[in-house]
C-alpha cells in the first residue's frame, strides 16, 4: 500500500481533503472551515473570493458528478490548501465521455481569454440564457477563471466504463500579484489524492485546531458517518472517538507561535475504521501520556469502566481536574486497539494516536 506523503501536508498552512459523500449540505461547512481566518492562513481581503471559488469548485462535483438515488456523489475528491500566499482548490469526480468533451472544449477556450474577454464571455452567456440542470452554460467555470486571476488547471484521467475522471484546480494568489505561475501543479494534487484513496482516507484536515475548525470538522463527520443506519451503534462509537481525538488536539496540543497545529484523519477499510490524530506535545505531557498508556493498556474493559467512573467522581470533587477520561473512553470502545507513537520532529515531539474500530 502507498504511504501518504505527510511531508507534502506539512508544507501547507492549511490542508483539507475530503473523499466521502458529496451533497449540497456540506458546502457551508467546507467554506466555514477553510475561510475562517486563523491568523496563520491569513486570507485577508481575498476571503470572499476564495470562499466563492471553494463553493463553485465543490458544487462542480455535485453538479457534474454521477449521483445515486439519494442524490449523493461517491468517489469524488476535494482538496483545499495554501502555501506561500497562494490558495489552491482541487476537485475530482467522474463524468461521462460526452460531459468530458464539453468541459474540455469550454476550458480550452477559457484558457485563451484575458480578464476583459472573460467578463464579456460571462455577460454574453447571461444574455444568451442557455441554462441546464447540469449548470449555467459554463458560467461557473468562467467566474472561477475571472476571480482566480489565473488559468484553470485541469486534467482528464482514468478512462473506464464510458467515463473519465475530471480533475480541476483553481490557484488564487492572496497578494495582488496575480497571473503568476502556480507553485503547485495539478499532477501533484492528483497523485496525493490517489495516495489518500489507496489508504482509505475519507477526511484529512491539517490546520489550527481552535473551536471553529474543530466544530466544523465534527459537523462534517456527522454528515459523512451518522447517516449509515446499518451500523448505527458502531457509527456513533466512531463519531464519539473522533470527537475525543479532535478535542485532545484542541486542549492539549502544543501552541507554536500562538497556533495549535494538528492533523486529523478518518480512514475506512473493508471491515474497520481508523481515526488518527497528530499533534505536537510538550515533553511533560509526553511523559504523562506514556505513563497513562502503560497503565491502561494492561486493564480489561471491566477495569477500564471502573477507572472511568472513579475518575469522573474525582473530577467532580475537584474542579481543577478535568482530564483523563477521554483516553479511557477510547481505550474501552476500541477494545485495546488504540496505539500511540511519539516521534522527534526537529525541535518538537509529535504524537500520533490511532484508534481502530472493527465493524
Amino acid at each position: 500500500m502507498r504511504e501518504i506523503n505527510f511531508d507534502l501536508v506539512d508544507n501547507f498552512d492549511l490542508n483539507l481533503w475530503y473523499c466521502g459523500k458529496f451533497n449540497d449540505s456540506l458546502t457551508e461547512y467546507l467554506i466555514e472551515m477553510s475561510s475562517a481566518d486563523s491568523g496563520d492562513v491569513g486570507l485577508g481581503k481575498s476571503k470572499k473570493r476564495v470562499s466563492f471559488l471553494m463553493a463553485e469548485s465543490f458544487q462542480n462535483i455535485v453538479r457534474h458528478g454521477n449521483a445515486n438515488e439519494d442524490k449523493e456523489i461517491k468517489g469524488g475528491g476535494f482538496g483545499i490548501f495554501n502555501r506561500n500566499e497562494k490558495f489552491h482548490i482541487f476537485s475530482s469526480n467522474s463524468v461521462s465521455l460526452d460531459q468530458a468533451a464539453v468541459l474540455e472544449e469550454q476550458l480550452s477556450e477559457l484558457s485563451e481569454l484575458d480578464q476583459d474577454e472573460l467578463k464579456k464571455r460571462y455577460l454574453d452567456k447571461m444574455r444568451d440564457g442557455s441554462f441546464s440542470d447540469k449548470g449555467g452554460a459554463g458560467l461557473g467555470l468562467i467566474e472561477m477563471a475571472r476571480k482566480s486571476g489565473n488559468q484553470i488547471q485541469y486534467s482528464f484521467t482514468n478512462e473506464a466504463n464510458n467515463q473519465k475522471e475530471f480533475n480541476l484546480q483553481i490557484d488564487k494568489a492572496l497578494s495582488k500579484e496575480e497571473g503568476e505561475k502556480p507553485n503547485l501543479k495539478i499532477a501533484e494534487s492528483i497523485d496525493f489524492l490517489d495516495s489518500l484513496r489507496a489508504n482509505g482516507v475519507l477526511l484529512l484536515f491539517k490546520g489550527d485546531f481552535d473551536n471553529e475548525y474543530a466544530n466544523n470538522l465534527i459537523h462534517m463527520l456527522m454528515e459523512n458517518i451518522l447517516k449509515d443506519e446499518k451500523e448505527g451503534y458502531k457509527m456513533k462509537v466512531i463519531f464519539h472517538i473522533a470527537i475525543e481525538l479532535i478535542q485532545n488536539i484542541s486542549r492539549h496540543g502544543l501552541k507554536i507561535n500562538g497556533v495549535t497545529q494538528g492533523i486529523f484523519m478518518l480512514k475506512q477499510h473493508n471491515n474497520s475504521f481508523e481515526i488518527v490524530s497528530k499533534n505536537y506535545l510538550s515533553q511533560e505531557n509526553i511523559e504523562k501520556l506514556n505513563k497513562e498508556f502503560l497503565i491502561l493498556s494492561k486493564k480489561s474493559n471491566i477495569e477500564l469502566v471502573q477507572i472511568y467512573k472513579d475518575r469522573i467522581r474525582k473530577n467532580a470533587r475537584d474542579e481543577s481536574k478535568s482530564g483523563g477520561v477521554g483516553l479511557i473512553d477510547v481505550m474501552k470502545y476500541t477494545n485495546g486497539q488504540f496505539a500511540h507513537v511519539v516521534e522527534d520532529k526537529k525541535t518538537e515531539k509529535e504524537l500520533t494516536l490511532t484508534a481502530t474500530v472493527e465493524l
